[in-house]
């Protein structure tokens, strides 16, 4: 349900991860968003700055895993080929070309192998937020990005209203690893203004926690 805190949570989470040395890539899904692979747009930029970031030799090894169609569906992972600015002003260059058939299919084996390739270095998160909001085409990639065999090694977070249901394609292919799911209540007021003290106190401020709750 909407207000029980799953985007603090996964907010706090990212943080977290990053503050550990490990590679983060967050995204959200957004509810007036119309483009294909929703769920994973912020993924690619996420990508994009993380291959950017490794030497050169590491760079070259990753590049080599993508023999075209992968830069068509995500025009920004054609970027990691150098570590040069993104002018996203400028998009003749980053038009989303959406291969179809064999194309498609060795793109989402290229976004694996990157996702593989980034976990070997360093441990490696995707966090999706309102992923009850992810497109067909996300949950394709999804389930052919974590299905069995060897998927890559990876925390892979979802944030959701109504639990699973939204999820219920790739909760029941089998080829995917078992998803855990944890369930948020609603805070009590008591847990709110305790909440709410801990936020303040964290500010430097005061306030009527209980008010506020």
């Amino acid at each position: 349900a909407p207000g029980t805190g799953k985007t603090s949570i996964a907010r706090a989470l990212t943080a977290h991860l990053h503050r550990n040395g490990a590679t983060c890539l967050s995204a959200a899904c957004h509810a007036r968003e119309s483009i294909r692979f929703n769920a994973f747009d912020g993924i690619a930029d996420g990508m994009r700055r993380a291959v950017a970031a490794l030497p050169e030799a590491a760079r070259a090894a990753l590049r080599a895993l993508d023999d075209g169609p992968l830069g068509e569906l995500f025009p920004v992972l054609r970027a990691a080929d150098d570590d040069a600015h993104i002018d996203e002003s400028v998009t003749g260059e980053l038009v989303r070309r959406e291969p179809d058939g064999d194309a498609r299919r060795r793109a989402f084996g290229a976004f694996r192998a990157l996702l593989a390739g980034l976990a070997a270095r360093a441990p490696l998160a995707l966090v999706i937020d309102d992923a009850h909001r992810a497109d067909r085409d996300s949950l394709d990639l999804l389930a052919h990005v974590f299905r069995d065999p060897a998927p890559p090694v990876a925390l892979f977070v979802l944030g959701a209203r109504d639990g699973l249901a939204p999820l219920a394609a790739l909760a029941a292919d089998r080829r995917v690893p078992a998803i855990v799911e944890l369930a948020l209540e609603a805070l009590t007021e008591a847990e709110g203004a305790v909440l709410a003290e801990l936020v303040a106190r964290d500010h430097g401020s005061t306030v009527d926690a209980r008010g506020i709750a």
